[in-house]
This record gives C-alpha cells, sequence and structure tokens, in this order.
C-alpha cells in the first residue's frame, strides 16, 4: 500500500486485508483518508477454554510435555532475560539473567487471533 501511494497507484487497486486484534493496527485507521474501494475481513475470535489457565501454570521446572530446550528458549524471550546454565543461552540478545521467579500468570502471552481455530483444527 506504502508504494502504490508513492507511485500514485492506490485508486487502481481494490485493496483486500484482514483485520488483527493482535497488531493492535487497524486497517480502516490506515486507509482513512484515502478515496479507495477495499475489502476487510475480521476472522471471528474466540477463547479455547482452559487455555489461559493451562499455560499460566507453566514455569522453568513444570511445562509438562514441552522440550526443555524449546521451553528455555521460549522463556528467555517472553521474559527478556537469558538463562545461563541453558544450552540455548541467550546472553547476548538478553544481558539480564533470569530469576526464576518469573510468571506466566503475571506476564501473560498475547494470544494470536487463530488460536482458537488452530486447536479446533489439531483437535477435531
Amino acid at each position: 500500500l506504502e508504494a502504490a501511494k508513492r507511485a500514485d497507484l492506490v485508486e487502481h487497486f481494490v485493496w483486500v486485508g484482514m483485520e488483527s486484534q493482535k497488531d493492535g493496527r487497524s486497517v480502516a485507521r490506515i486507509l482513512q483518508g484515502i478515496d479507495i474501494d477495499y475489502i476487510l475481513i475480521r476472522p471471528e475470535t474466540y477463547e479455547v477454554p482452559g487455555f489461559r489457565e493451562y499455560y499460566t501454570t507453566f514455569s522453568l521446572n513444570k511445562h509438562e510435555s514441552i522440550p526443555d530446550l524449546w521451553f528455555e528458549e521460549f522463556w528467555q524471550h517472553h521474559f527478556r532475560c537469558h538463562l545461563p546454565q541453558s544450552i540455548s543461552s541467550l546472553e547476548k540478545l538478553f544481558p539480564l539473567p533470569c530469576t526464576g521467579t518469573e510468571s506466566m500468570s503475571q506476564n501473560p502471552l498475547n494470544l494470536d487471533t487463530f488460536v482458537y481455530h488452530t486447536v479446533i483444527a489439531v483437535t477435531g
């Protein structure tokens, strides 16, 4: 869209976009003030019953069937700290060490709009 604006070609197309709650950007806001035709798709979103309760119980010592290597890397990215004893320590990326007291319930995930649809597809 930005390239089409620069080339003054915006009005030569019908634009199709998807509204996403996750990224916080509103396609309608981006297109405000531009005289164009567009179709906006907004997928239905639902909470997965029990999912938030499920993942907020995770800790470095309790993460059920998730492999340690993957979970430790996720933990470091999510809390922006490094695990010194981890094989996948991300000390260069996150200089502060993790304390071990980080909590998924105090710092919840920003769930993607498609979590529900993914769970239904996998378990359906």
